[in-house]
């Protein structure tokens, strides 16, 4: 391909109406509200460059760029993909709804080139998952993996265009979520810059024309519009600096993309106007590839809060699929090393069996979590199970703090006493060890105590490996 290449639809513009929808079709219901009914004020270019600024500032964070040389002939500034080195690409996407809360769609993609022709290639979709967001923090929500998602083949036509080819979305049946040219926007050359078509399709800002907008501190934008802003260097190769700037149906879009002399996209972010006086923004980075720069995956949250809805959601996963051992890692070493890992595991078993899953509560946003002096507490419902079928509200209570591991749980205490007085379901504390519905095994006591762990628990749990 070469930088004649324009695209028929953009994986920016088709992702800004799709995932700033989840907000009212996504996995937790809120009232929908049509974009053209919607009262989004038109937030200012120059608001939208500041916070365009500010993520591509935090992308670029472990990417050291210099100054380039003016490019050569030398140089096809063209796509490409070798066969057998495919690009593997990570995403995140926030649209916010209102102040404190929003959606968060984060994914991985995977582009291979066809080991028989040079201008076929396979988007592959690896993973999905969509989250609702509350008060910076992501909360559980959907997930999707590779055996669930439709990889799309992909064909460079004559010319160099690319066309429409969208990756479905697997929350929204109907309509794509991803499309490839996203990875791909038209590619400027330092003389001519590259117009970028809006995609023409129902619900997705069908009909709009570069004189739908008009900006009060400038002449009427175009719908898409890519240059070349800046020649700079990695430690590796040389590369571009390529800014998108257009409108759609909910005001300005403004993005910025590094290429690679290797035809790669390494990084890309965008803003885009989402709720009243919010902006929508997202990112990709290239994490994977045999040749050239790539990125390290993005950053995970390290505030207490957040490595608390982390570690809760994967203690609770862990119970589901009767992984104690995973479970385990999420608990402090003192109290480990107090009860002992096989008396713990067989209380926590018989107690899930017993009672049943839920009785571990459901993590939401409405969950009460707070930060104090001794750690992060979080306070879940749920309900136990009786022989009989019959179903009892039960409160649970856990309590964290920062290890030399990272976070880690040193109470576990379940309640059906609202006041939550007594703990007469389940008490996990160094002092205590029983369940209301199950027996546990008697502690090792003396030489036989085993010790805690000695290796880090895994990422999830937000410790050293983040």
């Amino acid at each position: 391909m070469s930088t004649n290449h324009v695209g028929q639809c953009s994986f920016w513009r088709v992702v800004t109406p799709v995932l700033v929808s989840w907000a009212f079709t996504g996995c937790h219901a809120v009232p929908a509200t049509p974009p053209e009914e919607a009262d989004t004020p038109a937030l200012s270019e120059a608001a939208l460059q500041q916070a365009l600024d500010q993520h591509w500032t935090e992308l670029m964070a472990d990417l050291a760029l210099s100054p380039g040389e003016a490019s050569t002939e030398d140089i096809d500034w063209s796509y490409r993909v070798d066969k057998g080195c495919p690009l593997v690409y990570d995403y995140v996407i926030d649209a916010p709804l209102s102040p404190t809360v929003g959606r968060q769609s984060t994914g991985r993609l995977e582009l291979r080139a066809s080991p028989d022709d040079a201008e076929r290639f396979q988007l592959i979709n690896r993973a999905a998952g969509l989250y609702p967001i509350y008060q910076g923090i992501r909360y559980p929500g959907r997930e999707w993996w590779h055996d669930q998602l439709e990889p799309v083949a992909v064909t460079f036509s004559p010319g160099g265009l690319l066309p429409e080819t969208p990756l479905r979305s697997p929350w929204q049946l109907k309509s794509p979520a991803l499309s490839v040219t996203g990875l791909f926007p038209p590619l400027p050359s330092i003389e001519h810059d590259a117009l970028w078509p809006v995609l023409a399709s129902a619900g997705a800002g069908a009909g709009i024309t570069a004189e739908l907008h008009s900006s009060a501190e400038g002449p009427a934008l175009p719908v898409r519009q890519v240059r070349v802003a800046e020649e700079v260097a990695t430690d590796k190769e040389r590369a571009r600096v390529l800014m998108a700037r257009g409108v759609d149906e909910r005001g300005a879009f403004l993005g910025r993309y590094l290429l690679s002399e290797h035809g790669h996209v390494i990084a890309g972010a965008f803003v885009t106007p989402a709720a009243p006086d919010q902006v929508a923004h997202g990112s990709m980075r290239l994490t994977g590839t045999c040749d050239g720069v790539a990125m390290r995956p993005a950053p995970q949250p390290v505030d207490d809060r957040s490595l608390m809805v982390a570690a809760w959601s994967h203690f609770t996963r862990a119970a589901q699929e009767h992984s104690w051992e995973r479970a385990l890692r999420l608990f402090a070493p003192a109290l480990r090393e107090t009860h002992g890992d096989d008396a713990i595991s067989a209380l926590l078993a018989d107690h899930v069996s017993l009672a049943g899953p839920q009785a571990l509560g459901q993590l939401t946003p409405s969950s009460p979590l707070s930060v104090d002096d001794q750690g992060v507490t979080l306070v879940v419902y749920g309900r136990q199970v009786s022989d009989q079928g019959l179903a009892t509200p039960v409160i649970t209570r856990v309590d964290a703090s920062q290890t030399p591991e990272g976070l880690r749980i040193h109470a576990l205490r379940s309640t059906t006493d609202p006041q939550m007085s007594r703990w007469d379901v389940l008490e996990l504390t160094e002092g205590a060890l029983r369940s209301g519905v199950a027996t546990a095994a008697p502690a090792p006591t003396g030489d036989d105590t085993p010790g805690a762990p000695g290796d880090n628990a895994p990422d999830e749990a937000g410790g050293e490996g983040r």
